[in-house]
């Protein structure tokens, strides 16, 4: 009994001296963890020549009144409907997925996801770009590939004819 107690009041020590070394208030309201250790520094959104070329590539490309927008998650442009359970079983599906780039019209809304194609990927990853390319497909948002090394005018001609026909 007085080893549980013990116990305890150990852990109760230990919780409290970290929050006191580490843990500070934000702004009055809810506390943001510190690591004195760890630096963080900004970095390039578009850290490869290939994303790099294909920003450059849709920003002069004529795209009437769409936006462009680089690294965007699945989960913030598509929403998971249903009974509650299977809405959360299709939110975690969502987790963690992204696409380069994605097209909306004036009004936000999803036209087109690009994915720049690497010229190689892991299995593990390809498994997770099929489980986002069948996604989007039933959300009705179409996907375009760009490879990685190819002409894109090419690619996106094709890509506007076959969705006129």
């Amino acid at each position: 009994m007085a080893l549980g107690v013990f116990a305890v009041l150990a852990m109760f020590l230990a919780f409290t001296l970290w929050a006191v070394l580490f843990v500070r208030p934000q702004n009055g309201f809810g506390y943001v963890q510190e690591f004195p250790s760890a630096r963080y520094q900004p970095r390039p959104l578009l850290r490869n020549p290939s994303e790099r070329a294909a920003w450059k590539f849709l920003a002069r490309t004529d795209l009437g009144q769409a936006h462009v927008f680089a690294k965007v998650r699945v989960e913030d442009f598509l929403a998971a409907r249903g009974p509650r359970w299977r809405a959360a079983v299709a939110r975690a599906g969502m987790r963690g997925g992204r696409v380069d780039f994605l097209l909306t019209d004036a009004a936000f809304r999803p036209l087109v996801a690009v994915d720049i194609d690497a010229r190689s990927r892991p299995a593990g990853l390809r498994a997770a770009t099929a489980w986002r390319d069948r996604l989007l497909r039933s959300a009705g948002v179409p996907l375009l590939h760009l490879p990685a090394a190819a002409d894109w005018n090419q690619v996106l001609m094709q890509w506007r004819q076959d969705r006129t026909t």
